[in-house]
């Protein structure tokens, strides 16, 4: 189950438990074969406390769910650099 939040600047509400929230207004909307690219301006935002460390956005904090394909999906264990 997930909660609405009242957006500060515009009409629809925003999620509860999102890792984070952006407040966008409709700037344009391009067809693009049979899909459509919408474009906004994000005008508010907020990210949950705990996902930046040292100013670096942390995944193992947030621990984002990723779909890796079918009905297949996974979540960050480590970190790894590539050099």
């Amino acid at each position: 189950h997930l909660t609405e939040k009242k957006s500060k600047k515009i009409k629809s509400p925003k999620v509860t438990e999102a890792l984070a929230q952006f407040e966008c207004k409709l700037e344009a909307m391009y067809e693009a074969g049979d899909h459509i690219i919408v474009v906004g301006r994000v005008v508010d935002g907020e990210v949950k406390r705990g996902l930046f460390v040292k100013g670096k956005y942390n995944p193992l904090k947030a621990r984002p769910l990723s779909h890796v394909g079918g009905n297949e999906f996974t979540l960050p264990e480590k970190i790894i650099k590539a050099i």
